[in-house]
């Protein structure tokens, strides 16, 4: 799956997961005026994002998180941006609300395989005359970097005795093995969807520092907010040059207007003048979270 993936530059390092959620849904910047965390200041206020946009097309939109509703405000949030009650928690975090995830009461954060697995089995019961705007969002891979009882693929790393990072790259492996299964998935029940993967931020270790040492990206300028992206449409990767995560959003909408989208908008991932000379996206911003924090 290294072939023709490409990269995307996250707003953050190490944190505040919501902030890249935030720009990949609503097509702007989170630039954190209304508050540190953009998703904080939502109230379930309707706005105008892609779910919501998407909704109006005659989508099914839903979201899928596999941690608590009240992560970064994200049962507010997933309301005002379009979402409305199709938003969907691990019932051992959510018992009163509607959900078809489920998490042993052990485990703190669901593994990946498990959640794209439920995820698949609940698509299969969607029409299949619907399109479908399927949001997931997995939080395992988070600090301490338990294993969870799965075997580790390394029990050392060569020249390092860094217990974090061992964890993090055995999680990682059992992470790309769930990611890249899904993807199977997803392309033999539906060939010619537009998948989308890509992760929130680095994970923090100690700091910027840490992939200093590594040489991660080169020491590239901004390399730690830089991030993968791994775009499938048709069955086919789709390589895309670096861009935003704010940029997501027009990637989708230029799929399902059959490229008219992006004829009309010039998108980043297509222009390379947009790229270098990003449009000031501010008032669109504010009046996202203007009608969000009513």
């Amino acid at each position: 799956m290294r072939e023709g993936g490409s990269l995307v530059v996250s707003p953050i390092f190490g944190g505040m997961s919501a902030q890249a959620e935030f720009e990949i849904l609503c097509g702007v910047g989170a630039h954190a005026e209304f508050s540190a965390v953009e998703f904080l200041a939502m109230t379930g206020a309707e706005t105008y994002c892609l779910p919501r946009m998407l909704d109006r097309l005659g989508y099914t939109v839903q979201a899928s998180q596999s941690f608590k509703p009240n992560y970064f405000n994200a049962t507010n949030a997933y309301r005002s941006i379009g979402f409305r009650n199709n938003a969907f928690f691990p019932k051992k975090y959510a018992p009163r609300r509607k959900t078809y995830l489920t998490i042993s009461d052990t485990e703190e954060y669901m593994f990946d395989g498990l959640l794209f697995r439920q995820n698949l089995d609940f698509l299969r019961g969607k029409p299949k005359d619907q399109p479908v705007f399927n949001h997931i969002v997995g939080v395992y891979g988070h600090y301490p970097h338990n294993l969870e009882g799965l075997p580790p693929l390394f029990p050392s790393l060569p020249g390092s005795d860094d217990e974090q990072l061992l964890g993090l790259v055995n999680q990682f492996h059992h992470r790309s093995k769930a990611v890249a299964e899904f993807v199977r998935n997803l392309q033999r029940e539906d060939p010619r969807s537009l998948v989308i993967i890509t992760s929130d931020h680095l994970p923090p270790l100690s700091g910027p520092s840490s992939y200093e040492k590594l040489g991660y990206l080169g020491n590239r300028a901004n390399a730690q907010k830089i991030n993968l992206l791994l775009v499938i449409q048709d069955g086919q990767v789709v390589p895309l040059p670096l861009i935003r995560h704010q940029d997501l959003a027009g990637v989708v909408l230029d799929f399902v207007s059959d490229g008219a989208y992006c004829r009309e908008n010039r998108c980043p991932h297509q222009d390379d003048s947009q790229r270098e000379n990003p449009h000031d996206d501010y008032d669109a911003y504010a009046e996202i979270l203007a009608h969000a924090a009513r």
